[in-house]
């Protein structure tokens, strides 16, 4: 698919800021967020976190904010993403003053509802039995459910219907029901649904077991769940449904048939030919829009695949290394097969994509989700002529890995998404300079040492706030630790580097290279503050003995891979101590090049090991990650043991004995020989300059934390015959992440 629109003379209007009418609601462009759960709620509550993180995305100009993702209907529907609990009637004053903030500030906004099925745990909440239209069990969240019964349909009926006064009650402005991997498609679905019954795949007595049987069957209780909710809101109020129209997922396949099917079922993800296929996805589609009395829907937003576990979950929503946009032209299928507004999210993350989907008629609303995490101002930017100004989305998957890990959605290199009540926007640093200004504050001279992440995005806020500023970097460019995970699939990560730069130079800022600051550098240049964002360098788990045997990876991922020979047998230990991305792309990077190196010679191989104590393969990368990693992994035959502890190293010949223990069975010792082991422990603070500074300090490199933490400037002075304040950041500080970084020095400079 190309993504590049065609050339549109000045005076044609951006068809993304083109009104739409859906239904009787106008929407003022066709920019949306889909429904997402960024786990803001508290005890499914959303408080003011909750309403300003929408509120912001609707003052950024977008079109529709769809929340919840997806809000309960029901008690044995448990939260499995810290979702909304449309069962309570606590909800609605919280949820009318979201709805009235968002429409204050011009933005249509829906509501997303569902019962969960089986997609959830039932270990949690009220500890109910989850339901689903037969017992199978659902992979990623590892429930068996109770079998639907009849009397089950007319309570879930009942509190649908009650959600949805409720939705009503609280200004919305239309409900979109969720119909991939919850309770509603699990009766269309041959991969959900084993009955023969009346809601069955096949009739009461009837041998036939074809998809294409009973439809109707299938399809009951959904219709007689979208006549009840017409019965209780009328027919003006806007209904659709987000629901898979394939999920053999047609669209995630390279090899086609002749008629544009897949070529068979082997080429598609693993568990998927057991799902439905877009003819049948079509047909549903076309039953559930309805005619005359027949159920009606307003609109359908379209997805393709399933999302049953972490690897079908990966295609439905992708991460950095595929496809942009993968769904966007079976989209445009959809639409031009049903006479029906389509809606449309998946990985669409730049503004150029999204405008391609409105002009060549894909979609008519089209979703940039993640890339709103990023940027809520999207829309504003680009009707202001900024687009180069807008943070891209890099596709790292940090909000949703942490979602799958139970915590918070935050994104990687914006900080103030999820915090708007106390960490500002780009737009809001030049206000809080204006503000500074007009106050008569001084202009003041930052000295920043770094050219991470951390000490670009320091020298961005400190150009922002009006302050002369000076970066010295030791390295020939700038990026740190992000340029060296910025490789092979990850190579989009360079976005959270190269937009900063580009921010920077806006400013008039520059950086100098091949710098390696010290003390009397520093002095020279009579600063008011110094920041420090040297970051780390890496540093080695300790073992008992042969540590200097063992290598980091860092050269590894800067390019330096090991020489592959004809005709070699080769075995190479990836020893991760610490559980993150590091250790994996480093894995990845060795098993691709062994396998390019060794794949046109059949006498050559070379044998990666993936060794870690860890209970887990690298537990910190959470679930969307970990799909990709174990993709790679399984493609290049990499063998991975957990729950193996280092314990030493020592040479023989020209190998390596590795000495490997258990913290389980402390007594029990292997060993295993290999031609190179590369180790990952994270990091080790790179302070050195910053000690050597610290006496000259007026704060003595102290930081006040709780001014740190609660929108206040740095005023600690331990020591008055100091020069200039000094602060030590990101992983300078401590191994953390890349957020955290930027975090620390959003925080910091936006209050000098």
């Amino acid at each position: 698919m190309s993504t590049s629109s065609p050339p549109r003379p000045s005076s044609l209007p951006d068809p993304l800021f083109t009104p739409f009418m859906l239904g009787e609601l106008r929407l003022r462009n066709r920019l949306m967020i889909s429904a997402h759960e960024p786990n803001y709620a508290i005890e499914g509550i959303p408080g003011e976190r909750y309403i300003r993180y929408h509120e912001e995305r609707s003052r950024g100009g977008l079109g529709l904010t769809m929340t919840a993702g997806s809000a309960i209907v029901s008690r044995d529907s448990p939260a499995a993403f810290g979702n909304l609990h449309l069962y309570s009637d606590d909800v609605v004053k919280p949820l009318s003053e979201l709805v009235e903030r968002c429409h204050a500030q011009g933005a249509a906004v829906m509501i997303q509802l569902t019962h969960l099925g089986r997609r959830s745990r039932w270990d949690q909440g009220d500890w109910l039995p989850l339901v689903s239209a037969s017992g199978i069990r659902e992979r990623a969240h590892r429930a068996f459910p109770k079998v639907f019964e009849e009397w089950d349909g007319k309570r879930i009926v009942q509190d649908y219907c009650a959600a949805a006064e409720r939705v009503r009650a609280a200004g919305f402005d239309g409900i979109e029901l969720e119909g991939y991997g919850h309770f509603l498609d699990s009766f269309w679905s041959p991969a959900s649904n084993e009955r023969a019954d009346e809601h069955g795949i096949s009739a009461v007595g009837s041998a036939s077991s074809s998809e294409d049987h009973c439809l109707g069957n299938r399809l009951r209780f959904t219709k007689s769940l979208i006549t009840a909710l017409r019965e209780t809101l009328g027919s003006s109020f806007i209904l659709g449904i987000r629901m898979s129209i394939d999920e053999r997922g047609r669209s995630l396949t390279s090899r086609r048939s002749n008629d544009g099917s897949p070529a068979s079922t082997s080429d598609l993800p693993y568990g998927m030919e057991s799902g439905f296929d877009e003819q049948t996805g079509l047909a549903i589609a076309r039953e559930l829009c309805g005619v005359e009395a027949e159920p009606r829907l307003d609109f359908l937003n379209v997805i393709c695949g399933r999302v049953d576990t972490d690897a079908n979950l990966s295609h439905v929503i992708p991460s950095a290394g595929m496809r942009a946009a993968p769904h966007l032209d079976f989209a445009g299928m959809v639409r031009a097969e049903l006479k029906v507004p389509i809606l449309h999210a998946g990985r669409v993350a730049t503004i150029s994509d999204a405008r391609h989907a409105i002009n060549e008629g894909k979609v008519d609303i089209i979703g940039m989700t993640r890339a709103h995490l990023a940027d809520p101002h999207i829309a504003r930017k680009t009707l202001a002529g900024l687009e180069d100004d807008i943070r891209p989305c890099v596709g790292a998957s940090y909000c949703l890995d942490r979602l799958y890990l139970g915590q918070d959605a935050i994104c990687i290199h914006n900080p103030a998404s999820g915090r708007e009540g106390y960490v500002p926007h780009d737009h809001e640093l030049s206000e809080l300079a204006q503000r500074d200004k007009k106050k008569g504050a001084r202009r003041r001279k930052v000295i920043i040492v770094g050219a991470g992440p951390c000490g670009l995005e320091s020298a961005r806020v400190s150009l922002e706030k009006g302050h002369e500023t000076i970066v010295f970097e030791a390295a020939e460019q700038a990026g740190g630790q992000v340029r060296l995970l910025a490789q092979g699939r990850k190579r989009e990560l360079s976005g959270i580097v190269d937009w900063r730069l580009q921010q920077i130079e806006k400013l008039k800022g520059s950086i100098t290279y091949n710098r390696y600051a010290e003390r009397q550098d520093i002095l020279a240049e009579g600063a008011d503050i110094v920041v420090i964002a040297t970051g780390g360098v890496p540093q080695k788990p300790r073992i008992t003995y042969g540590e200097d045997l063992a290598e980091t990876g860092w050269e590894v991922l800067g390019g330096a891979l090991p020489k592959f020979s004809s005709g070699e047998h080769m075995r190479i230990m990836v020893y991760d101590d610490n559980g993150a991305q590091a250790g994996v792309q480093l894995t990845e990077t060795l098993a691709q090049a062994a396998t390019e190196s060794f794949s046109s010679n059949g006498d050559s191989f070379c044998e990666i090991l993936y060794v870690t104590p860890e209970r887990e393969l690298a537990p910190d990368i959470g679930g969307m990650t970990h799909a990709e990693v174990a993709r790679v992994f399984c493609e290049n035959d990499v063998k991975v043991e957990i729950n193996s502890r280092l314990v030493g190293l020592e040479r023989r010949g020209n190998r390596l004995r590795v000495e490997l223990g258990s913290d389980y069975a402390l007594e029990k010792r292997r060993f295993v020989e290999v031609d190179r082991i590369f180790v990952e422990h994270a990091t080790s603070p790179n302070c050195e300059l910053y000690d050597d500074l610290k006496d000259l300090s007026s704060n003595l490199g102290a930081l006040d934390h709780k001014a740190f933490i609660s929108d206040k400037a740095q005023e600690l002075c331990s020591n008055e015959d100091g020069e200039f304040q000094l602060f030590r950041i990101g992983d300078a500080l401590a191994a953390r992440n890349v957020h955290a970084a930027i975090y620390d020095a959003l925080r910091l400079c936006k209050n000098f």
